[in-house]
């Protein structure tokens, strides 16, 4: 039996043939830095299959980590829509639409019903124009912080953020 040499050279065609593989190939992953030649068309064998082992298993582990995260991916879209319609079905999600149509109707009926507190107050007509005057002034304000909340809803941002310039 003939002595293993680990510096022992073998060309193209023969490491495509241990390898189980055409030259193409070889070339292939030469270009990839995967194997290295040692003179024109020359590879050290030993090193060669080594290469390519450590290249075959790295890709196989890339291969099942991506399957792995696309698997799991997939399995958090699916919880995800699952606990959608679960909270649908319970009434805990409204559209966005619906949202803003009843706290719009809230505040309509409360803007109507504030312009008879004046009269309630007093028989003074200018103190009644100032009390007016006043939950105008209010009530504009809230319009428009209402207005900034629904185009944030609108938009997918938090209704809570959009007034924050007011705030400050």
């Amino acid at each position: 039996m003939a002595k293993f040499n680990p510096g022992m050279e073998v060309g193209t065609a023969d490491l495509a043939a241990i390898l189980g593989r055409t030259d193409r190939w070889i070339r292939d992953l030469e270009n990839q830095g995967v194997l290295q030649k040692t003179a024109r068309g020359r590879y050290k064998l030993a090193a060669s299959v080594q290469a390519y082992v450590e290249w075959r298993l790295k890709a196989e582990v890339d291969r099942r980590y991506d399957e792995s995260d696309a698997r799991q991916q997939i399995e958090i879209e699916r919880a995800r829509k699952l606990r959608l319609q679960n909270d649908e079905a319970e009434n805990k999600l409204v559209p966005t639409d619906l949202g803003i149509a009843a706290v719009d109707f809230i505040v309509g009926i409360l803007r109507t019903d504030l312009a008879g507190v004046p009269a309630l107050i007093t028989e003074d007509v200018a103190l009644r124009r100032r009390a007016e005057d006043a939950i105008d002034q209010v009530l504009n304000s809230v319009a428009d912080r209402f207005e900034k909340a629904s185009a944030a809803l609108e938009q997918g941002r938090d209704p809570l953020e959009a007034d924050e310039a007011l705030d400050a």
